[in-house]
């Protein structure tokens, strides 16, 4: 501790230093969480059902796709009922209703004007 090379005075220099940077460390930590209210609006939240719908452009491709085909030398068929498009289907599922209407040439035969 001797004054002439000045090691004391860095020394005590920075105990003060280190000491009100500690002390404003706690007034400082102290006051925040006194005053711990959030300034961003807040709400309650509650466990149910999250539905979110998201609008997207672009092309898919189905993962499976098979060509449906009518019985060979079924004539002509006219689609009562189809299935819309991007519809899920399962095995077992009717996709299209057709039924027999009579050919134009056979219709002639069988009806003579």
């Amino acid at each position: 501790m001797t004054l002439g090379n000045g090691k004391w005075r860095w020394n005590t220099r920075t105990a003060i230093i280190a000491t009100a940077s500690v002390i404003g460390v706690l007034v400082f930590g102290g006051f925040r969480l006194a005053s711990s209210k959030a300034s961003v609006p807040t709400g309650e939240a509650k466990r149910k059902e999250f539905v979110e719908y998201l609008e997207i452009k672009g092309e898919i491709k189905a993962e499976r796709s098979l060509i449906v085909t009518a019985p060979f030398g079924a004539g002509d068929l006219q689609i009562l009922n189809i299935v819309a498009n991007s519809t899920k289907v399962k095995k077992g599922d009717v996709l299209v209703e057709l039924t027999r209407r009579p050919s134009s040439r056979n219709w002639r035969r069988t009806n003579p004007r």
